[in-house]
């Protein structure tokens, strides 16, 4: 394969590899939405109390780390972003997310566990039982 035939998979020059804003916003809508949404639901699906906290603390922490960023992201459209923007943004669009995803892993774990271990009713006994019922 020639070097003008090789197809690159990496990011444009002018991207140098980082996120743009449109892709941190993006990805801080969909956290706020999932971990919103996942805290209104635990308490429905039994998750323990320590997930539903902290899916609520991960919440705030994510918006807190959204307006930080956002308040401080203009000083990178003139070139020079300050440490904070960095790591609000880093937070934003990679911390935060992936702490989200463990959140809601172990809370699938959970229900997997919890219904693994839950006695299951024995359908013959159940269907023998409706059986009897009937022709008594």
């Amino acid at each position: 394969m020639a070097a003008a035939e090789r197809v690159h998979f990496s990011a444009p020059a002018t991207e140098c590899g980082t996120w743009h804003d449109s892709c941190v916003e993006l990805v801080a809508a969909a956290t706020l939405y999932g971990l919103f949404s996942a805290w209104l639901l635990f308490p429905h699906f039994g998750v323990p109390r320590t997930l539903r906290t902290s899916t609520a603390v991960l919440a705030w922490v994510e918006f807190l780390a959204v307006l930080t960023w956002g308040y401080s992201r203009e000083d990178c459209a003139r070139g020079s972003c300050s440490p904070l923007a960095e790591a609000a943004k880093t937070a934003v669009a990679v911390d935060l997310p992936a702490l989200s995803i463990a959140v809601v892993a172990l809370a699938v774990a959970y229900a997997i566990r919890r219904r693994r271990d839950s006695p299951r009713p024995n359908r013959a006994v159940g269907e023998d039982a409706a059986r009897s019922k009937w022709r008594t």
